[in-house]
């Protein structure tokens, strides 16, 4: 959940210490109505940091609305090279947002329905992540 009113610069997934092998996609969904907003290819030699691979710039910015509900998920395949960004202890900083749930679809391309009950943020945070622009006055 957004707690203010953010631009989004661009989405990633976790990659560890190397590049990606193979692309996978990263989609920011509307949890309301269950639609992608954002589907961003992630690709080998797209731009690393911080044990983060990141999609292109979103241009202009994708914002999002205050204290709207959003997941935010990673399209794999075995060997991709999707690993843990290596950060102990990362979550969503509380004047950001609220890590409500860990969530995954039963297929590509579907909305996450599927609640993990094993899920914690640490986990799946090392495993996304967003570049924020600046907060926006509400």
């Amino acid at each position: 959940r957004a707690r203010g009113k953010l631009r989004i610069a661009t989405v990633g997934c976790g990659a560890g210490n190397g590049p990606l092998q193979a692309e996978v996609h990263v989609t920011l969904w509307d949890t309301p109505s269950k639609t992608p907003l954002i589907i961003s290819s992630i690709r080998p030699g797209s731009p690393r940091m911080n044990g983060f691979a990141y999609g292109d710039l979103i241009n202009p910015p994708f914002t999002l609305r205050p204290e709207q509900e959003y997941d935010l998920t990673v399209q794999v395949a075995p060997d991709s090279g999707v690993f843990p960004s290596g950060h102990t202890g990362i979550g969503i900083v509380p004047e950001i947002g609220t890590f409500l749930a860990g969530v995954y679809s039963d297929g590509p391309w579907l909305y996450p329905t599927e609640i993990d009950e094993h899920a914690w943020e640490q986990a799946y945070m090392s495993l996304l992540s967003i570049q924020i622009l600046e907060d926006l006055p509400t």
